[in-house]
């Protein structure tokens, strides 16, 4: 490895394992340290309570149907868009994306509005509405792996299906079995984010497992019994994390460049027809109804207009944190995923991948803790009562996102042409600039949009690092709807998706002018 490869790789890894890793090993090791020396004592707080044992049950249930929801939506979406000739395809393709821009607290304060009200609740439980709602929420990401794993299918297999079985068959025993691999790491991801969200099941009053935790933390100001507590549900995810790295094997999650274009199974009118009802019948429930019930919840544009004077600071404050925030999780994320591409398969290449998906496991509330037991230290104190804690915390808990989409995008870099360059010169920044920056361009972009969108809608973490000053405007939503003002909460929630779609359509006219090199070439 070339040694300015090395000296600024190192360095990357090493913020990396400082900034991420270094809390989920506190998170882990403390509740057995006790008093300068390691104890085993803690054991007997993992002996949960029937009602500790019922939360968690609960929460297991609720991630499991949250995630069967959303497998019926979006596994017959990507399908649809893949394998039916369907009108307005291009639309499509983008549009089951805009329930991700819409944070899943704003998700479930739009359901809740309209499972309380009498006229549409038709007898919903808390349970079903947090189900439903984390559903609404979550099912892009099964969509969006799941058309990665269909545009990576042979198309040979495909046809030679057609030609001796037929659709149904060659779509049960050729097609689906293909994606599996994509179809269940998407549901592992819904199941994850699901049994670790707390704020979902808080706005519907349900009480489950990680609420007990937060309850012990921020009610009891034991951080202790609260670190106790998640042993349990930590010990959970690190093994769905660890199936999720072994059963994927590498393969890469997303798609940027141009997949051989599949012959549609269906092209009649009936099968486009029912295409397009099944797609707009989803983008109705997840995107239209909740922006829809915002908006009139709004009422008058002087109510949004004194929202959002009143309101300019915090929401500039917000955009500026996520912009950086989303800048160096996209920097950070670019060189750590050139560092797991080209390492060689082996032991050592399976652990670095399981440490940067491991983030994915832990709840927000979790990494709050940690990050404010390790950082509110003397030696630190210029650190902790700044902004930069909200970095730290955004950092942390989604830069495996950026890393998967740059590892995505770097598998489609032909090493070849890094070992050419690298005949001509020494200097692997030069290399870099000159062929690794232009052919990943889309993917640096794609990983800094998803680390934006997800900074500027992020609560959890936020809630608990967030020093005394200027708020963000998730912050300040959640403090008006425990306030009871709906109006503002309805108010800031919309400007917030706005802000995301409006956000959302500059990077995809950006990704479009830009694109990837290979695709532009075509």
């Amino acid at each position: 490895m070339l040694k300015c490869r090395q000296g600024v790789l190192y360095p990357v890894l090493f913020i990396f394992l400082l900034i991420v890793i270094v809390p989920i090993v506190y998170l882990v090791l403390n509740p057995f340290w006790d008093q300068g020396h390691l104890s085993y004592r803690c054991l007997k707080g993992l002996i949960l309570s029937a009602r500790q044992l019922h939360l968690l049950k609960t929460s297991i249930f609720l991630a499991a149907s949250a995630t069967c929801l959303a497998l019926f939506l979006g596994i017959p979406y990507a399908v649809l868009l893949e394998r039916v000739s369907i009108p307005a395809r291009s639309f499509f393709a983008v549009a089951y994306l805009i329930p991700v821009l819409i944070p899943p607290y704003i998700q479930a304060i739009v359901w809740d509005s309209l499972f309380s009200n009498a006229h549409f609740s038709f007898g919903i439980s808390p349970f079903w509405a947090a189900s439903i709602s984390l559903a609404l929420s979550y099912f892009p990401y099964i969509t969006l792996l799941a058309i990665g794993g269909l545009k990576g299918i042979d198309a040979g297999c495909e046809e030679a299906g057609l030609i001796h079985r037929g659709k149904w068959p060659t779509l049960a025993r050729v097609t689906l079995p293909m994606t599996a691999p994509h179809i269940v790491t998407g549901a592992l991801f819904v199941f994850i984010f699901s049994i670790i969200d707390f704020g979902i099941p808080d706005i519907f009053r349900l009480r489950v497992y990680p609420v007990e935790i937060f309850i012990q933390f921020s009610g009891l100001y034991d951080e202790k019994a609260a670190m106790i507590l998640a042993l349990p549900i930590l010990i959970i995810m690190a093994l769905l994390i660890l199936l999720q790295v072994m059963y994927m094997k590498g393969k890469s999650y997303i798609g940027f460049s141009k997949a051989v274009v599949q012959r549609p199974f269906w092209t009649s009118w009936r099968a486009r027809l029912l295409a397009i009802a099944f797609v707009v019948s989803v983008l109705f429930f997840s995107a239209f109804i909740p922006i829809a019930v915002l908006t009139r919840q709004v009422g008058s544009f002087e109510l949004l207009a004194n929202v959002l004077h009143t309101s300019w600071y915090d929401l500039f404050y917000s955009l500026v944190l996520a912009f950086l925030g989303g800048l160096i999780m996209a920097i950070m994320a670019f060189f750590i995923a050139y560092f797991l591409e080209r390492m060689s398969e082996g032991k050592w290449k399976i652990l670095w991948e399981y440490l940067t998906q491991l983030p994915f496991a832990i709840p927000a509330i979790l990494l709050g803790i940690a990050l404010i037991k390790l950082w509110n230290q003397p030696f630190s104190a210029w650190l902790y009562q700044t902004p930069l804690m909200v970095l730290l915390g955004y950092i942390a808990h989604y830069i495996p996102f950026s890393i998967r989409t740059m590892a995505s995008s770097l598998k489609q870099v032909n090493l070849q042409l890094e070992e050419a360059a690298s005949l001509a010169t020494h200097n692997w920044m030069r290399i870099m600039g000159h062929i690794l920056l232009p052919l990943t361009r889309g993917g640096i972009l794609t990983a800094f949009f998803i680390g934006f969108v997800l900074s500027l809608g992020d609560l959890g973490v936020t809630l608990l690092v967030i020093p005394p000053g200027p708020s963000t405007i998730p912050v300040k939503i959640y403090n008006f709807m425990h306030y009871g003002a709906e109006d503002k909460v309805a108010a800031l929630s919309l400007t917030l998706v706005v802000l995301q779609l409006i956000f959302a359509a500059g990077i995809w006219g950006l990704y479009r002018v830009i694109g990837p090199v290979y695709e532009k070439r075509r």
